[in-house]
């Protein structure tokens, strides 16, 4: 029981984010592998700025659009709590059948003596032998995965054996029966690099008899550098469409700038265009009049000259009419 306590201590200082010092909510994965919650990583690019220091190895990170949500989840963490939340449950399992109380309590009978056995994987419920041997037999729950987690050949007073290396968490925190090969009913243990597959030790003697492979536990480090080496190019080439980004906007901003320069020039040049035509407009207009009116006088003067000729030759001819 001590030992599970300490491996469940473990777990969670695994689930609880150095940030805010509580358990990861909608935790992120930034490009150096260490992950946060959602919350918190804008809370660091807010108040730190951008590029943000990662906390634990001070890389530089960046925020796309002021939002989190571009990196990926950190859904491993999703199986640590739920790792967390079956061990807490089993806690004091590894006593011995004498401490029954200490043992999970059946979740599907309301008897209180009534001390799990075994788990159901798709009801998510601790079952008694009595609830095991009903759940089994009902067609409705035909389908369903139930796993021991306690030996029947245990003695009273025995130790408590928990089988809990039979039970695994996939991506959403649900539990899951071990991964098993497919052909030879053994649990997959083993990485193939030449096949980059999960193997279990009966493939390496036939089909990867000579290729690389390596125990899975053995292998993630490796793997995982392997992931963080191919970070560096996508690093780089983030970097790269930054600076492009940061040059499209300021050729942005310059073309604004010139588009509205073109405009007050153009808008100002037609302006003084403008006020020349009228000005012109106004001289050949006061020429037009001006020449206008003096040809009105000189006609007006004709006219008067000759009125005063056909009066002077009406009075002629009366007089020669009179003799």
């Amino acid at each position: 029981a001590r030992k599970l306590s300490e491996n469940i201590q473990r777990l969670r200082d695994e689930i609880t984010c150095p940030v805010c010092h509580d358990v990861y909510e909608d935790p992120k994965l930034l490009p150096c592998c260490h992950y946060y919650c959602k919350e918190c990583i804008v809370r660091l690019a807010s108040e730190k700025g951008q590029p943000f220091p990662c906390p634990e190895c001070r890389k530089d990170t960046f925020l796309v659009q002021d939002s989190a949500d571009g990196f990926p989840p950190a859904f491993f963490v999703d199986r640590m709590k739920s790792a967390v939340s079956v061990l807490e449950k089993c806690r004091d399992v590894s006593g011995s059948l004498g401490a029954v109380a200490a043992i999970p309590s059946c979740d599907q009978c309301s008897s209180p003596e009534a001390c799990s056995v075994a788990f159901c994987r798709q009801c998510t419920h601790f079952m008694c032998e009595f609830c095991e041997q009903a759940h089994k037999r009902l067609k409705v729950y035909s389908d369903h995965t139930v796993v021991r987690m306690i030996e029947e050949s245990l003695e009273p007073g025995a130790d408590v054996a928990v089988s809990l290396r039979s039970l695994s968490f996939d991506g959403h925190g649900s539990i899951e029966s071990a991964k098993m090969c497919q052909r030879h009913t053994e649990q997959l243990k083993m990485y193939c690099f030449t096949c980059e597959e999960v193997i279990c030790r009966d493939c390496t003697l036939i089909d990867h008899k000579d290729h690389q492979y390596e125990f899975v536990k053995a292998c993630v480090p490796q793997i995982k550098q392997d992931l963080q080496d191919s970070l560096v190019p996508l690093e780089e080439a983030q970097a790269k469409l930054r600076k492009a980004k940061v040059k499209v906007e300021k050729f942005k901003a310059r073309s604004h700038d010139h588009k509205k320069a073109l405009e007050d020039e153009i808008q100002q040049h037609c302006h003084g265009v403008m006020q020349m035509v009228e000005k012109y407009q106004k001289e050949i207009l006061d020429q037009v009049r001006s020449k206008a009116d003096d040809n009105l006088k000189s006609l007006a003067t004709q006219e008067k000259s000759l009125a005063t000729q056909e009066k002077s030759l009406e009075m002629s001819m009366e007089e020669l009419q009179g003799v």
